[in-house]
């Protein structure tokens, strides 16, 4: 059976990944909007 990983697991162990062999990285598009937004709630429905 498949192990599953929460979105900002996957996202922290592959930064680390990248740090630890000092290469540059940019968050872009909706990975980015992911960490730096706030949630909103819709009050529509």
């Amino acid at each position: 059976m498949f192990e599953v990983f929460e979105q900002n697991e996957v996202l922290l162990d592959f930064t680390k990944r990248l740090e630890k062999l000092d290469i540059s990285y940019m968050l872009t598009g909706s990975m980015a909007m992911a960490y730096y937004a706030q949630p909103r709630i819709d009050r529509r429905y």
